[in-house]
């Protein structure tokens, strides 16, 4: 699909060579995009888990988690493109098993590619940030843990930590997405414990100086206890990082997308510019 650059929000279809498909993906672009020729870092938004992401019109695009309500504003805000994939309930996996579902060589290499080619970004990793909600922050912290050298920061809010814990301590079994990712975990165990697990991923940052996390959850969240392992193992592994709760639950708005954002620029400020408005 080619891109219209004269609008702010756009659906545009990016060819993965790893799949050999082409999968949707919304931008984002500040209004001063079309107003300059400057460049601009980039936000790679992955979702959480949704059942409407198949259907590829205004209304189910609004209703993904994260919502898409807000973006422009955002990016406007923060003077930053916001690039979110839609890539289905894969958990940011590259499959074992099907060829058609690499979905963590998609976001991690695919996506940036996609994005300095078209698009006037910074084209390194001081201008890339990976961030995500729930599944998405799980596949945020996996993709920034495989790929330092392409991002410069992960954001984090109520991400799982450990997909396979459950699995390993026979509390449950894989989902019918995960069986069709991975298989049953006996038999597969070196891929669930090695691929599933953000602690064990989380090594590939020991002694990065250039490293850094923004970790956030509600404390009614039923998975707080994941967020406050990513918190702890940042802290094992010296990984820079700011860790933060707040009221609520499992939810998802603009305010936790904008409240992230503040975060990373009072850790990280030559990242971002500043806000273009009062928070």
């Amino acid at each position: 699909m080619p891109i219209e650059q004269n609008t702010d929000a756009q659906i545009v279809y990016v060819h993965s060579e790893s799949m050999n498909r082409e999968l949707p993906m919304m931008v984002f672009l500040p209004k001063s995009y079309h107003q300059s020729d400057r460049v601009f870092p980039v936000v790679e938004l992955l979702h959480g888990m949704t059942s409407q992401w198949n259907d590829i019109c205004e209304e189910n695009l609004h209703g993904l988690y994260p919502p898409t309500h807000g973006m422009g504003e955002l990016a406007d805000e923060w003077q930053v493109i916001i690039a979110a994939p839609i890539t289905g309930n894969h958990f940011y996996l590259d499959s074992p098993l099907k060829p058609e579902i690499q979905m963590a060589t998609y976001v991690g290499k695919e996506v940036p590619v996609f994005m300095d080619a078209n698009y006037r970004t910074t084209g390194d990793r001081w201008g890339r940030i990976i961030a995500g909600f729930s599944m998405g922050g799980f596949g945020a912290v996996r993709i920034y843990c495989l790929y330092p050298d392409t991002f410069q920061c992960c954001l984090v809010r109520a991400g799982v930590a450990d997909r396979a814990v459950d699995y390993k301590e026979g509390r449950s079994e894989p989902s019918a997405t995960m069986l069709e990712i991975a298989g049953p975990y006996k038999g597969n165990e070196e891929f669930y414990d090695s691929q599933c697990n953000c602690s064990v991923l989380m090594e590939n940052l020991k002694g990065r100086s250039d490293a850094a996390m923004v970790i956030e959850c509600g404390r009614e969240d039923g998975l707080l206890s994941h967020n406050q392992l990513l918190r702890d193992t940042a802290a094992k592994l010296g990984i820079d990082h700011i860790y933060a709760e707040y009221p609520g639950g499992h939810q998802w708005g603009m305010q936790p997308f904008r409240s992230m954002l503040c975060h990373l620029q009072q850790f990280r400020p030559t990242i971002l510019p500043e806000p273009l408005q009062p928070l």
